[in-house]
């Protein structure tokens, strides 16, 4: 029958999402989320149990996010916070991913929901660490970058999110130095201190992942080109 089917559905959903989660590379992780969404669609077209629906959209949503469709996650992740049996703090960090993913991401609901999030009392460290850079990140492309500035000095962080810290303080002072007068010290001033911090990136991300990369990146086409100009 159609509860039937939608039922079994859904208990395939959730178990591809959990066998998704377990997987070591990247690209079979994305693909066995892109199963469970599909899975789950089908069970909530179906006649699943309206007391499986707020699972059954979180799941949805956080699979579509994890499988690079996170536009569409919204409104199932929006469905899935009516049901206060879910995990709201985690539903408010996809809804920041999904707004802020695609050509013009939503900075402004990015925020509201990342400050929801940063709110939460039970956020552990590393998670507010990376949760306050993704303001700072947010704010900055807002146009708000003195509060940025000021969110990134407030915070104390460690590891790789130390390595984002710098990473995005960096381009602050990059892009302050972009709007000063070319010949002016307080440009050359901006752009040496960018560069000193975007070189310590390297130092604090010892794996020398994303964000030694983008670093390095920003240094070669935004710095090195500048200074050449001076």
């Amino acid at each position: 029958s159609p509860r039937q089917l939608s039922s079994a559905l859904f208990v395939l959903g959730c178990v591809k999402a959990q066998e998704a989660d377990a997987e070591a590379a990247a690209s079979r992780r994305r693909a066995m989320h892109e199963i469970a969404a599909r899975y789950l669609k089908k069970a909530l077209k179906l006649e699943l149990d309206e007391s499986r629906h707020g699972q059954a959209n979180y799941l949805l949503g956080r699979s579509l996010v994890r499988s690079g469709q996170a536009q569409e996650a919204i409104r199932v992740l929006e469905e899935s916070l009516n049901d206060p049996e879910q995990p709201a703090a985690e539903i408010h960090s996809l809804l920041v991913i999904a707004h802020l993913d695609g050509r013009e991401p939503d900075l402004k609901s990015a925020l509201r929901h990342n400050e929801i999030v940063l709110a939460d009392p039970t956020l552990d460290d590393a998670k507010r660490q990376h949760a306050t850079i993704v303001s700072a990140e947010a704010m900055i492309r807002l146009g708000r970058r003195s509060a940025a500035r000021e969110l990134l000095q407030q915070l104390q962080a460690d590891g790789v999110e130390e390595a984002n810290r710098v990473l995005t303080s960096g381009r602050i002072d990059l892009a302050e130095a972009e709007e000063a007068p070319v010949d002016s010290k307080e440009r050359a001033e901006l752009l040496q201190r960018a560069q000193e911090q975007l070189q310590l990136v390297a130092q604090l991300d010892t794996t020398h992942g994303r964000p030694t990369r983008q670093a390095a990146l920003d240094e070669w086409a935004r710095i090195v080109p500048r200074l050449e100009e001076a």
